[in-house]
């Protein structure tokens, strides 16, 4: 870090102009006169992704600030109610279930094909998401509805778990029938079952957890064959598109479940090394060549994570994400280093930021990046990104 130019401010300011960020932006604010999100957030058509992320962010933000508390709560609630109010209806094969895509023609960009290819699809990981913010949200507020929905969820996995312990990565809204031949491989769905089991305390999700858990070990951490699953890419082959999100994951499981196991925690420390040769940048580099790179990119700024071979290029959650893997593998193994890199990471974030503002832009291939919040701009991400920079600030004391 002696290399590298300092933060420009502590991690719990970054979080925390972040997270206000959100809560004060227009397009945010409009939730509570209107009484729904609104459609005019960037790629809202990635509707459990964009309005999840919103949900989660105000669920921190409560949690950090008292005096916004209330309302933050309630642009939660009326996030979840519209995730909850669009699911899938009983005249298709899978009601309860949030949409992956809200697609209406008029929200659809030149070259955003993907959300109208899948109009009437789900993918398979997003469910999980979303049960896990309605459990989040039935705990805090202690309303059923939210927990009778996260458990029309979790009923479906059980019910559509295919033999080798996963699902398909997509299916038909219609038919209920897989539309692809790939499974999913994130964590999501881990993590949603484990808190299944701790609200419902039902060993069964974390049986189902358990046979997912050995699938991914089995296709992805045996073979290291960490398949990027977007939903606004394509499917890939093995090996095509790899990106760091599972291989992370399965990092951060080993670390927080085996510590005491020296031959888990030297696997752990594996595969970090491989998500840093492959997705981490330290310092000045050339841009990354991919077959969707963008032809405006004119700056390219680092240290950074880059996300998946096919958009090789610097994303605030991926360096985010990475750096929570460094310092989730630090408490196991207590190796210095780790937090540095952790800090090193978090302090491009801070100077990432736009000081003004609290925005963390999403793109860092841009020279005008940390201008006002752009279509390039996913609130998901953001809110990843705040979340990380809290957690890094709580275990540092800040």
């Amino acid at each position: 870090r002696d290399n590298l130019p300092k933060r420009a401010c502590s991690y719990r300011e970054c979080a925390t102009k972040a997270l206000s960020f959100v809560f004060n932006e227009p397009k945010v604010q409009s939730w509570l006169t209107d009484g729904e999100p609104s459609r005019e957030l960037p790629v809202f058509y990635f509707v459990s992704k964009i309005v999840g992320g919103v949900v989660n962010g105000m669920i921190d933000y409560a949690k950090l600030s008292p005096e916004n508390s209330e309302k933050a709560l309630q642009i939660a609630k009326i996030g979840a109610d519209f995730l909850i109010k669009y699911s899938y209806g009983t005249d298709t094969a899978i009601p309860g279930i949030p949409r992956t895509y809200m697609y209406e023609s008029n929200e659809i960009n030149e070259g955003d094909s993907i959300p109208e290819q899948r109009k009437f699809m789900v993918m398979n990981i997003y469910p999980a998401m979303t049960g896990e913010l309605y459990l989040d949200l039935a705990e805090i507020t202690g309303e059923s509805k939210y927990l009778d929905a996260a458990l029309v969820i979790a009923d479906f996995y059980k019910k559509t778990v295919c033999p080798n312990g996963s699902w398909p990565l997509l299916i038909s809204a219609k038919t209920g029938e897989p539309q692809s031949d790939k499974y999913c491989v994130s964590f999501a769905i881990s993590r949603f079952l484990r808190a299944v089991a701790k609200t419902t305390g039902e060993e069964c999700w974390l049986e189902l957890d358990k046979n997912y858990f050995e699938y991914i070990k089995e296709f992805s951490f045996k073979n290291y064959d960490w398949q990027a699953q977007f939903e606004d890419s394509e499917e890939s082959t093995n090996y095509s598109n790899m990106s760091h999100f599972p291989a992370n994951d399965m990092i951060s499981y080993l670390a927080n479940n085996c510590a005491k196991d020296k031959n888990k925690i030297t696997e752990a420390e594996m595969l970090m090394r491989f998500v840093e040769d492959q997705f981490v940048v330290w310092g000045e580099f050339a841009p990354y060549i991919s077959i969707n790179t963008p032809k405006n990119a004119d700056c390219w700024y680092s240290p950074a994570g880059l996300e998946q071979y096919n958009w090789y290029v610097p994303i605030d959650s991926s360096t985010a994400t990475i750096l929570s893997t460094f310092l989730t593998l630090h408490k196991a193994n207590k190796d210095p280093l780790l937090l540095e890199k952790a800090c090193a990471l978090a302090d491009s974030i801070t100077r990432m930021q736009n000081f003004e503002t609290g925005m963390i832009p999403t793109h860092w291939i841009f020279k005008d990046c940390m201008a006002e919040m752009d279509g390039w701009f996913w609130f998901n991400c953001h809110l990843i990104t705040a979340r990380a920079m809290m957690n890094l600030a709580d275990f540092l004391g800040e």
